[in-house]
């Protein structure tokens, strides 16, 4: 490839996935556009999915038109062989129109690649989804693209990440042998391949008297359901079947137990008594007090694993009357428009080295903006397990940008409980954050007997305790 611009020609397009991640490309590489490893690029950005599956008649033969529009039990299952796929632009929600944004970045993008001799496909890096490879397989598409294109695989956005990401490129022009386009094509090809579950199941409500709109089922809703119709109905048709055993206690509650293989079915009749009566003439086969046998101890130190997530911060919230999408939206805002926190819909539960050290830097200032002991975060080298070379996102936790008090947390927001949300928000992942940086929790677990009925066993955690020299008895 030449290098060099000319006549407003640029060697590379960088097409980032949103505009947060734009502006870390912007940074890292010195502008929209500009120079780097002896190449020229322009930068421009998606917002997310510009494009969509058009609706199901449309992207059948004419004679089977009617056969995909009418919600008819007859009608499905679907052959999915009968579709084109064919993309149509993003509509907007409220008049089912071209949505305006999805319209003029596609124009945006497109009049960018006609300035440049290659595309580089820089959106998130999903390796598990695909779904940012294929975002922008749907655009390179669209626009018509037919020249090459490389993909960079950055582990996360901080500038020196994307640096070292753009310097070494990978030709995937043809989308058959990218990987992870073909993933995200089978994933998104899957998820509308469950469609015909959303009708089925309304049909069927409706048909047994039921009033309701459309019951959305998919490829993750429908199993749920499942399982918890399954568990519902073993709850529904549970049998008690109580039963009476021997067991000893110490005076600091712990409890000394026969281990039952629960396919053992002669010792479970030998252990579980039906009445009161059978156990207690087994009781009397026992002696107490009786001594204890320390059979094992040892130190044991867990590192805090307490990143959090979207799903416990609504599920510890949620309390306090936010809704699911207050919380959403309340926390997109804060990182899209503020970058006071990260990525809001990140499936990583660990961080990456530079962003770990973002963390580290900004520690005593996040701790004294939401009360945290500042004598507290002394583990400031990074844990394996928590700290990874690579992260797409990297796990939830305080952007790069620090507000200078909580009340900074307030200003985006109208009304009373939203501004409270902000807060919440914000103090939760803090602390889950900065807990990683705490010491790993000590503590002594320990595995004993009674002596004289070695088949009663037991085993405890004391926390933060010296070896045990002497147990006292039951």
């Amino acid at each position: 490839m030449q290098k060099g611009k000319a006549n407003n020609v640029y060697d590379y397009l960088i097409l980032t996935e949103k505009k947060t991640e734009y502006d870390a490309f912007v940074t890292a590489l010195g502008g929209e556009t500009g120079t780097f490893n002896g190449h020229t690029f322009i930068q421009a950005h998606s917002q997310g999915h510009l494009l969509e599956l058009d609706e199901p008649e449309n992207m059948v033969m004419p004679a089977l038109k009617e056969k995909y529009h009418v919600w008819d039990l007859k009608n499905l299952p679907w052959d999915l062989n009968d579709f084109n796929w064919h993309k149509v632009v993003k509509k907007d929600n409220k008049t089912g129109k071209p949505a305006a944004y999805a319209v003029n970045l596609l124009k945006n993008i497109k009049k960018a690649s006609q300035q440049a001799r290659a595309i580089v496909i820089a959106t998130d890096t999903d390796e598990t989804t695909g779904e940012g490879e294929l975002l922008a397989w749907e655009i390179i598409n669209y626009i018509g693209w037919r020249g090459p294109v490389y993909r960079e695989y950055h582990d996360d956005e901080s500038s020196e990440a994307i640096r070292r990401a753009m310097a070494d490129l990978h030709d995937v022009s043809d989308p058959q042998k990218d990987g992870w386009f073909v993933k995200g094509t089978v994933r998104q090809r899957w998820d509308f391949g469950s469609m015909p579950l959303t009708r089925a199941a309304t049909l069927l409500v409706r048909d047994a008297g039921y009033y309701t709109r459309s019951i959305n089922e998919g490829r993750l809703k429908s199993v749920m359901l499942s399982a918890i119709f399954q568990r519902l109905n073993a709850i529904k048709n549970y049998v008690k079947r109580p039963y009476y055993e021997v067991r000893f206690q110490d005076q600091h509650k712990h409890v000394f137990a026969r281990k039952i293989d629960k396919n053992n079915d002669e010792l479970i009749k030998k252990v579980h008594h039906e009445n009161e009566a059978m156990a207690k003439e087994e009781q009397h086969q026992y002696q107490s007090p009786v001594g204890i046998t320390i059979d094992g101890q040892k130190t044991v130190y867990q590192a805090p694993h307490t990143f959090t997530d979207l799903t416990k911060i609504d599920a510890i919230l949620s309390h306090k009357g936010y809704t699911s999408k207050m919380i959403q939206d309340t926390y997109q805002l804060l990182y899209q428009n503020y970058h006071y926190l990260s990525y809001p819909r990140s499936d990583d539960k660990t961080v990456t080295e530079a962003q770990f050290a973002e963390l580290v830097q900004n520690s005593k200032k996040i701790a004294s903006l939401v009360g945290v002991d500042l004598q507290l975060l002394t583990h400031l080298a990074p844990r394996k397990g928590l700290v990874e070379q690579s992260a797409t996102h990297g796990a939830n936790r305080p952007g790069s940008v620090v507000p200078n008090s909580l009340d900074d947390l307030r200003k985006p927001f109208n009304t009373k409980k939203q501004q409270d949300c902000a807060i919440d928000i914000y103090t939760l992942v803090a602390k889950a954050a900065l807990a990683i940086l705490g010491e790993d929790y000590e503590y002594q677990h320990i595995t004993a007997h009674l002596t004289d009925y070695p088949e009663f066993q037991c085993s405890f955690n004391q926390p933060g305790q010296p070896p045990l020299t002497k147990v006292s008895g039951l």
